[in-house]
């Protein structure tokens, strides 16, 4: 919101509605918060096709570089809302994939502490990224540097993330199924240990 107020002013009219910074933060917000359950299960469902997650993954992590660069420019104000957009879509894309990729991970290792891990590494991550910014604005930053150094991070993990092969990570280049199969020896494992106990 403090980018909003530096660029627009405390109110903005659009097709003839004035409303308040704070007014159009709640909406973008509320627009986010209303698309996430109906998206989000669809992004799951695209990423559980035969083309993976990876990919999806690759291409999210690519369009968030581009909003965050776009926000970093003095736009109009129809255009500076469609970039804010398009950062939050992509956050409902990233935290999909990633939970998606984690619990794959944790079928393919058997471990029952990956995603516990993974949801924290989340948390933490939510969490230090308002802190960074603040103490990056303490030092004399300003927010249009702060949204290239976004910009600059998710292209290097977009770098990171594509010479990942989907075919080595479980669930990038197969179906759901694939997954569950996975899953079924776990499950048998433990089903004959408890048979031998006494």
């Amino acid at each position: 919101m403090s980018a909003f107020i530096l660029l627009f002013g405390e109110t903005v009219t659009l097709l003839g509605f004035t409303l308040a910074a704070t007014a159009w933060s709640g909406i973008l917000q509320g627009a986010r918060w209303g698309w996430e359950p109906f998206l989000a299960g669809r992004i799951g469902r695209w990423s559980d096709g035969p083309t993976g997650r990876i990919p999806l993954f690759v291409g999210s992590l690519i369009v968030a570089a581009a909003g965050w660069l776009l926000i970093s420019i003095i736009l109009p104000f129809p255009l500076w809302v469609a970039a804010i957009l398009l950062v939050m879509l992509t956050g409902t894309s990233l935290t999909t994939l990633s939970d998606a990729l984690a619990a794959d991970e944790a079928v393919r290792t058997r471990s029952d502490s990956l995603l516990p891990l993974a949801a924290l590494a989340q948390d933490l991550g939510a969490a230090a990224g308002p802190v960074l910014t603040y103490l990056l604005l303490e030092s004399g930053a300003d927010l249009w540097g702060i949204y290239a150094v976004a910009a600059a991070g998710f292209a290097g993990i977009t770098g990171f993330w594509h010479r990942v092969d989907p075919a080595t990570v479980q669930g990038g280049g197969g179906s759901h199924a694939a997954s569950v199969c996975a899953a079924v020896p776990v499950e048998k494992d433990v089903l004959q240990r408890k048979e031998r106990r006494p």
